[in-house]
């Protein structure tokens, strides 16, 4: 008789529905990988490259995009061959795993990176990568970056990454609530445009700081309710968010 894994306990699943389904992202994603970076003492692993190679200094330039697609430095084939990076396809989900733990981004293109990212490459027919990505958005992304041990510097292992579970619905549904949810942010995105803004701007004398925290905030909590099953979005509600949009 097969063995089921046991699904660790995660405080998101405790609300999550009851025709949902819970499993691992190791159980979840066929490839889940890191990235890796060349000798930069060997000119042949970089003149002349033509692979996209993400560095946290590439998110940060795309602070506020859902997408990533270029990068300040370029790898070739030799020096991708020469350590531990990967290629991965156009539509992964890339996170930071170092420094803005919990950041991520879609792949717009094919890309690689250094070792300061854990890449996500789903299944379609199973998991799709917009509704993981508003996951890790909604919920994971901190939650890494809670449990990140602080030693010379905070990193979330892929090792532990891949153990963690996640609440997800049938294919559908994820595509409902990922579209739901793409409407929605664009939206609130044009009213403040989405960058990194800390909680002292509650503080702060400056009222469009203090605005776009709000709007901040709101998103968040948005994405976290549709992402963990609080808010169910029903083809009615999708379709209402596209005659406003």
């Amino acid at each position: 008789m097969p063995t089921i894994p046991l699904i660790p306990h995660a405080p998101w699943l405790d609300s999550m529905p009851a025709d949902w389904k819970a499993d691992r992202l190791k159980d979840l994603v066929p490839r889940i990988v890191g990235g890796g970076t060349p000798s930069s003492s060997t000119p042949d692993f970089w003149e002349d490259g033509d692979i996209v190679w993400i560095t946290p200094t590439d998110f940060s330039s795309a602070d506020g995009k859902d997408e990533i697609a270029t990068s300040e430095r370029k790898i070739t084939l030799a020096g991708l061959n020469s350590c531990s990076a990967v290629t991965v396809p156009r539509g992964s989900v890339v996170m930071a795993s170092r420094a803005t733990i919990g950041a991520v981004r879609i792949a717009a293109t094919e890309l690689a990176t250094n070792q300061g990212f854990i890449t996500f490459v789903c299944d379609e027919r199973r998991l799709h990568n917009r509704f993981l990505y508003y996951v890790i958005e909604g919920y994971l992304g901190e939650y890494f970056a809670e449990i990140a041990p602080r030693t010379t510097f905070s990193e979330i292992s892929r090792g532990a990454a891949k153990q963690e579970p996640i609440g997800f619905p049938e294919l559908a549904e994820q595509k409902r609530i990922a579209e739901f949810l793409d409407l929605c942010c664009t939206a609130i995105d044009r009213v403040g445009p989405r960058r990194t803004i800390s909680q002292d701007a509650l503080l702060s004398s400056d009222s469009i700081s203090r605005q776009i925290y709000t709007l901040a905030s709101y998103r968040k909590s948005l994405i976290h309710e549709c992402v963990t099953g609080q808010r169910r979005i029903s083809e009615d509600d999708l379709n209402q968010v596209k005659a406003y949009g």
